[in-house]
């Protein structure tokens, strides 16, 4: 609202802007919070930053200024404002009859809206000038204007409703068959969609027009506009070392099988990742904070022995190929404790193992798996972006521009950056290091969502170069934009960078096995397939074998 105007036709410019969708503006500081505002606001009316009279502009949070509602048992508590009854009567008690200059006026008042609002306000408020206006007027006062009383709301009468309902009623039949046209619809496009030839399949001869291939879409149109990679992602690449990929489809009877986005687009599960280089960032954080921001999911910071920080990671991996496409991302974990349930079913499994193996041990939980929560995400792929979100289960995730430099030869660096708002918000600047451990951990991934723990295997196999080294804030390998979200985010939690890591070489598969992002393998329980043996001083994670038992037979 331009409220200038008020203090007539030649005064500046003076807008008040309220923003009530406050959810994207929570947890930011007062000046991201403006600067946002200010961008929203660009966008509907046309000004340079450099018109803006700082001196004269003010941001309020009203953080510390709860709102009124007019819960049950308020009424007696507010003030009056109506001058008259629904009898046009005068109101005995009101207040001007005892204060005779003091005019009340806000949501918190007595009105005839009866809804703690903006119209329940400005109704009051029209009340307060019609008061003013009379009294200035029966004071002698006659250039003041009457102020005419607000309207009235219109009375509800229950049967007019009725009435109206009545002759909708009749259009309801017809909106439902519409509504189950289209969704036969869309099932039969689902179920064309699934009977497709398998990735295995020898591909059909594209049509050619003058030597040249073509591929029809929907609709008849030379590309389709769903991005489905499904079936011809469906199984890695045959580059890097896919050996070990096939003896994994082979001995754990993994068969992908496709999933449609509400994009319409088609991918496969489970997610397989292959020819992945990454850089890895580990940094110790506040517990307390990390604690803060995982309690509305339920999880809570793991606090290594001897310390009372919690362990961050900020993995960048670039992937030369996945079942959703080739990408890159760059993304925070938090190491968690297992969930009480998940704690439970481990132990009773080591238990239980013990008893027919005295090698293992959970004396010390060193046997456990170590679960991740993600905390944020960001990646270039628009499929990823809503197979992430929408069946792995991370809400927290944007698409962004990252730019990485893995090339081993030259320079002998690692670089990644990643964009926001045209500037660079993280950059990443690592020499050569050490030679470093060749296997990636085995792990689980913690995504809570309503209907489950959201809690998934990753097992990668490391086939290329490891380099490892410690990692400062300060000696520039490592640098954050200040007052860039990414920057704030980890600000807020205390972060400190400690050492890194850097795979020349992997690939793996994360374990969702249908549409709601569920871990449970419908072969085998994930959770039986593991068994952790102590040899010397190492702790080893040996898989068991995947057999489905035949028909009749005890499992």
């Amino acid at each position: 609202m331009d409220i200038g105007r008020l203090r007539g036709a030649d005064h500046p410019t003076v807008l008040t802007v309220l923003a009530s969708d406050v959810d994207s503006l929570a947890g930011l500081g007062d000046e991201e919070a403006r600067k946002r505002i200010l961008d929203d606001l660009g966008s509907y009316v046309k000004f340079e930053v450099r018109d803006i009279d700082w001196e004269y502009s003010h941001f309020r949070s009203h953080a510390s200024q709860p709102l009124f509602v007019n819960s049950v048992g308020t009424w007696e508590y507010r003030p009056e404002v109506r001058l008259t009854g629904s009898r046009r009567e005068p109101l005995v008690g009101q207040i001007d009859k005892t204060i005779s200059n003091l005019y009340l006026a806000g949501d918190y008042c007595r009105s005839q809206i009866d809804v703690a609002s903006l119209e329940g306000a400005m109704h009051t408020g029209i009340w307060a000038a019609h008061a003013l206006s009379l009294a200035r007027r029966a004071a002698g006062d006659r250039h003041v204007a009457q102020v005419a009383e607000p309207i009235r709301p219109v009375r509800f009468v229950p049967q007019q409703f009725e009435e109206v309902r009545r002759h909708l009623e009749r259009w309801a039949p017809l909106a439902a068959r519409r509504s189950r046209l289209v969704k036969d619809d869309l099932l039969a496009a689902a179920r064309i969609r699934r009977q497709r030839p398998v990735a295995s399949a020898a591909p059909a001869e594209a049509p050619t027009i003058e030597g040249q291939a073509w591929t029809r879409g929907v609709e008849g149109g030379a590309m389709s506009t769903a991005h489905s990679t499904y079936p011809a992602f469906a199984t890695p690449t045959p580059s890097g070392s896919t050996v070990w990929f096939k003896q994994r489809f082979t001995e754990s009877s993994i068969t992908t099988k496709p999933v449609t986005l509400k994009s319409c687009a088609v991918v496969p599960i489970p997610l397989l990742f292959w020819d992945a280089r990454a850089l890895c960032i580990e940094g110790h954080a506040d517990a307390d904070a990390i604690d803060l921001l995982l309690r509305d999911q339920g999880l809570r910071a793991a606090r290594p022995a001897g310390s009372e920080g919690a362990v961050v990671q900020i993995w960048a991996p670039d992937y030369g190929g996945t079942t959703l496409g080739p990408h890159k991302a760059v993304y925070a974990l938090v190491r968690i404790e297992p969930p009480r349930q998940c704690r439970k079913e481990e132990e009773e499994q080591l238990a239980r193992r013990q008893s027919w193996s005295k090698k293992v041990s959970v004396d010390d939980g060193g046997g456990r798996v170590d679960h991740w929560a993600f905390w944020w995400y960001y990646g270039t792929s628009p499929v990823n972006q809503e197979f992430v979100r929408d069946v792995w289960g991370i809400p927290n995730n944007e698409l962004a521009t990252i730019d990485t430099s893995y090339v081993p030869e030259y320079p002998p660096e690692r670089r990644l950056r990643l964009l926001e708002d045209g500037g660079v918000a993280l950059r990443l600047k690592i020499a050569k290091g050490d030679p470093g451990a060749q296997r990636m951990p085995l792990f689980r991934t913690v995504a809570r969502r309503a209907h489950d723990t959201g809690e998934n295997w990753v097992d990668a196999n490391v086939w290329g170069p490891v380099e490892e080294g410690k990692i400062g804030r300060d000696d520039g390998q490592f640098q954050l934009r200040k007052d860039s979200r990414i920057e704030k985010q980890l600000t807020r939690v205390s972060f400190e960078p400690a050492r890194w890591r850097f795979f020349g070489g992997y690939e793996g598969i994360v374990e969702i096995w249908d549409e709601k992002g569920s871990g449970k393998d419908p072969v085998q329980d994930t959770d039986d397939r593991f068994e952790v043996v102590k040899k010397g001083d190492a702790w080893l994670i040996r898989e068991f074998p995947r057999t489905i038992p035949e028909r009749g037979a005890k499992s």
